[in-house]
């Protein structure tokens, strides 16, 4: 695929993930149109202009309100998403922004008739299914089907997403049908370039950095750099032939084993290495909505086998050392002073 000068749409750019993308896209000589929800937010969209891309106002609750980014593309980044694990109204506040946002994306894209590929961000939470035994190997033929409105929005809002876009898609008439491929990243880490950054994933490094944890509960999560997750995308999009889902994870690690890496990488910091009984931990959902009574039970000290050898293997995606992905997001924050 020739991308010199191909035109390319990212959508949420001035995410932690689309940032990246965005920086990865130019190097590679795309045009990139940028699409954010503010173009006049300095703090979100001026590392953005340091690229070179254009920036386009769009809003996802907003129909048509992609139009304008999509105009003169051959492809689209879909990573524009909310990120809540709970909410007073989950179906009105996690679960329609989240179809309904990809649905209006989607319009304008067909709107706009020159799109080509489209490469979509979802979460490990449309795969991984708590409910299925513990031996499961989680792979790309897996879906979430336990996720509920009241159990679990944010996984389900995922889960119907994907669903969303694979049904535009299959029902355009098949000359103007585009190649679709989903992304499904694990806990993204990696250096920040915007405090704006700080609301997704890395937050959790924020906070071990700043001893605001005393204690560290034992959940063990899967892990991968946001600079292999842009590269991800970039291949998937630039493959002859790629898959529709790709499982996006490089290794899992358990909270306490990333307080110890973090204590030995920066030990000027305030970060505890003190384990949280698991009787303490399940008493987390009194103070924190983000985890449930559910979720612990079915996930404290307890490792599931995540297969990335699918994109291994066609998108030839190799993953960073972990320790370099969690030194260069630490180091990130203290250079912006973001850690006192």
């Amino acid at each position: 695929m020739n991308s010199d000068l191909e035109a390319v749409c990212v959508t949420g750019a001035s995410g932690f993930v689309g940032y990246h993308l965005c920086a990865r896209l130019v190097a590679r000589g795309y045009q990139v149109h940028a699409a954010v929800r503010d173009p006049k937010d300095e703090v979100k969209v001026s590392p953005l202009k340091t690229l070179g891309v254009k920036l386009f106002g769009a809003d996802l609750n907003e129909e048509h309100s992609f139009d304008e980014a999509l105009q003169g593309c051959q492809g689209l980044f879909h990573v524009a998403s909310s990120v809540r694990l709970h909410a007073k109204d989950p179906q009105r506040q996690i679960v329609d922004p989240a179809v309904q946002g990809t649905l209006n994306v989607l319009r304008s894209a067909r709107k706009a008739g020159s799109i080509r590929r489209v490469v979509q961000t979802s979460s490990i939470a449309a795969i991984v299914d708590n409910e299925l035994p513990l031996n499961t190997t989680f792979d790309e033929s897996v879906w979430n089907h336990s996720a509920s409105l009241g159990r679990e929005p944010y996984p389900l809002s995922k889960v119907l997403a994907e669903r969303a876009a694979l049904w535009f898609t299959e029902s355009l008439p098949k000359t103007e049908r585009w190649v679709l491929t989903s992304l499904h990243p694990s806990f993204v880490l990696g250096p920040l370039h915007s405090k704006t950054h700080l609301r997704s994933s890395p937050v959790l490094v924020r906070q071990l950095l700043r001893g605001s944890l005393p204690a560290i509960p034992d959940l063990i999560f899967g892990f991968v750099d946001v600079r292999d997750v842009a590269e991800a995308h970039l291949r998937a999009y630039e493959h002859p032939s790629p898959s529709s889902r790709y499982l996006c994870s490089n290794v899992s690690v358990s909270l306490p084993e990333l307080a110890s890496l973090l204590s030995e990488l920066f030990p000027q910091s305030r970060v505890s290495t003190r384990t949280l009984p698991h009787i303490l931990t399940y008493l987390t959902p009194l103070v924190d909505k983000r985890f449930s009574f559910h979720f612990l039970r079915k996930n404290l000290g307890k490792r599931r086998t995540l297969s990335n050898q699918r994109i291994k293997e066609e998108l030839d995606i190799s993953f960073r050392d972990f320790k370099e992905s969690l030194r260069d997001c630490g180091r990130s924050m203290y250079a912006a002073g973001w850690i006192t």
